[in-house]
């Protein structure tokens, strides 16, 4: 089986998987009256599915040539035949809103300008079709006696990815294709269409009066969905810390049981998830794991399973034992306790730990050579994408990380990628560099060393970037990347006069980014927990009067159609603390996702 292959179905596995574990956690809270399901989520190596040699360490972006020089307006059946001529297509604005303007690979290195080395990884984008598509359709209701035509008009296309070395050999390929609305038209002068002829006449009008905006909504259509392909990419070659969610169980008391101590002890342990992914802290986790499994252990012999409600209270205890193996890799025991549940349920029995353990494994042996040693130093991949033999050939790495500066690269709001070392400690003094700190949030201070080895340093305000990306303090230059944003919000509660009342003053500010997708964002700046809605260019700080005074009401504005996190808020689930709002967040993109 080929890499290729490989990826595709593990990327079918995946997706099951995550719809298993949905379902089984349902379930399960289901038989577990008794307790109370908690999820939290396990940082973890993520290993991709493909395996790129280790020699490549940087990559590239390259476009296909684009043999279309127009982009027609194509007609869904024969009967909606249009006369209108195509537009021009402008290739580079497909480019500019690319899906490599946001992505980030930790284990290559971007090279802008670059020849094909053989320590390269070519990444193509193939524009293969793009078009505007008319219908006119029968928009008819069940019981209508009169004819009425809807006609629409959408944008299309297909794009391929590849990644390749020098050779062409290929590690991943992915063509997908798209269709989305641009407009339509159901009436007209509020009337219903009772011919098809006119509302062909009427779509054509619209098209032709509108053709720039539509131009416009077409290119941003295919960028936004040229940019979704970044994250399939990402998965199949790239090593990661991903977040695995695992459930814990507390239990309820009743009459008779006191859980007290149980529920202490499993606390305790689910605490500690919340810790940053570092070396350090997965050494205390796995510490109290071990603990935790020996206190659980201990526990059973108090219960027993013939009766009833001592059955369900094993049931929380070994589910937790199962997690609890999980974190340590210990996938015998896993599995041996995943039995043990579904044999004290046999009608809601799941293999899905199994699975995960499986999946797992399988990917981790994918990656290792015969002697079970990983073919690629992943965990020691910096954030400049030098591995440990690199770095000693660059002095000045260490130098400048002794002065308070670690890697980190900046995005302009023009596009245009700065990297080299970010000032990130002002209580570190240099007699080499005087300059400012990003640490008050409105500006970054980024050090360059050209071939010369002449230092420079340069200024950069955040209301003039995207966004920075800085490598770890912890020994988190092997790999750590924290992503700040250059957001606008109020993090103060200052106001200005505006429109005869008081209206927050909105400043921008590097904010750490922490929960990121289409339904919600999430960002920390000094003590501000800041939420951020798609369809807003600023964000609002949870430390506002308006979340003080009505927390619930203002939670709930930035929630989508997802009843099921609304009914947290109303049961007073979330807080307005971090660790509560990344769970507020992230339970609105697992509801999507999922």
């Amino acid at each position: 089986m080929n890499n290729i292959e490989f990826a595709n179905k593990n990327q079918i596995k995946a997706m099951k998987l995550r719809l298993i574990i949905l379902t089984l956690f349902i379930s399960n809270s289901l038989f577990a009256q008794h307790a109370k399901e908690k999820q939290v989520y396990f940082k973890e190596w993520h290993f991709p599915t493909v395996v790129v040699p280790a020699s490549i360490n940087e990559y590239k972006i390259v476009y296909a040539p684009i043999s279309l020089s127009k982009i027609k307006f194509e007609s869904v059946r024969k009967m909606d035949e249009i006369n209108l001529e195509p537009v021009d297509l402008d290739e580079n604005r497909l480019k500019d809103g690319s899906i490599f303007s946001s992505l980030v690979l930790n284990q290559f290195s971007y090279r802008r300008h670059s020849n094909y080395w053989d320590t390269l990884l070519i990444i193509k984008v193939k524009y293969k079709d793009v078009k505007f598509k008319v219908e006119i359709k029968d928009n008819r209701q069940k019981g209508d006696s009169i004819a009425s035509y809807k006609s629409t008009l959408s944008a299309y296309c297909e794009v391929q990815i590849t990644a390749a070395n020098k050779a062409g050999i290929n590690f991943y390929e992915e063509s997908k294709k798209h269709e989305f609305p641009i407009t339509e038209l159901k009436t007209y002068k509020k009337q219903k269409i009772t011919s098809s002829d006119l509302a062909k006449e009427l779509i054509i009008k619209r098209i032709e009066k509108n053709i720039e905006k539509y131009n416009n909504d077409l290119y941003e259509g295919v960028a936004n969905f040229t940019k979704s392909l970044g994250k399939p990419l990402v998965e199949s070659i790239d090593f990661y810390v991903a977040r695995t969610p695992i459930p814990f169980y507390l239990l309820k008391d009743k009459k008779g049981y006191d859980f007290t101590e149980i529920n202490k002890v499993t606390s305790e342990m689910m605490d500690l998830f919340s810790l940053p992914f570092s070396d350090t802290n997965k050494l205390k986790l796995d510490e109290k794991a071990k603990t935790c499994i020996n206190f659980w252990l201990e526990k059973t012999k108090d219960y027993t399973e013939s009766d009833k409600k001592d059955k369900k209270v094993l049931w929380a205890l070994y589910a937790n034992i199962i997690s609890a193996n999980y974190v340590l890799g210990n996938d015998e025991k896993t599995i041996e306790y995943n039995s043990k549940v579904n044999e004290l349920d046999k009608r809601k029995s799941s293999t899905i730990f199994n699975e995960m353990v499986q999946k797992r494994a399988d990917l981790r042996q994918l990656h290792a050579d015969e002697n079970g040693q990983f073919k690629r130093d992943f965990a020691a991949v910096s954030f400049s994408k030098k591995n440990k033999e690199q770095l000693k050939e660059h002095g000045e790495y260490l130098k400048y990380k002794a002065l308070g500066y670690l890697y980190g690269r900046i995005e302009t709001n023009e596009g245009i990628k700065h990297e080299g070392y970010l000032k990130v400690n002002t209580e570190i003094k240099s007699d080499i560099i005087k300059d400012p700190s990003f640490l008050d949030g409105k500006s970054a201070t980024l050090l360059t060393i050209d071939s010369m080895g002449a230092v420079s340093t340069r200024l950069f305000k955040a209301k003039n970037c995207k966004y920075l990306i800085r490598s770890g303090f912890d020994g988190g230059d092997t790999g750590s990347l924290h992503k700040y944003v250059a957001l606008k919000f109020s993090y103060d509660g200052k106001t200005k006069p505006g429109e005869g009342k008081q209206i927050q003053l909105r400043q921008y500010r590097f904010a750490q980014l922490y929960v990121e997708s289409k339904y919600i964002k999430l960002y920390q700046y000094e003590n501000a927990i800041v939420l951020q809605k798609p369809e807003n260019d600023y964000g609002e700080s949870t430390s506002s009067l308006k979340f003080q005074y009505a927390f619930k009401k203002e939670l709930a504005k930035f929630v989508p159609d997802c009843p099921e996190v609304l009914e947290k808020i109303k049961n007073n689930e979330y807080e307005n603390e971090f660790m509560s709002l990344y769970g507020f967040a992230s339970d609105i993109v697992d509801y999507f996702e999922d």
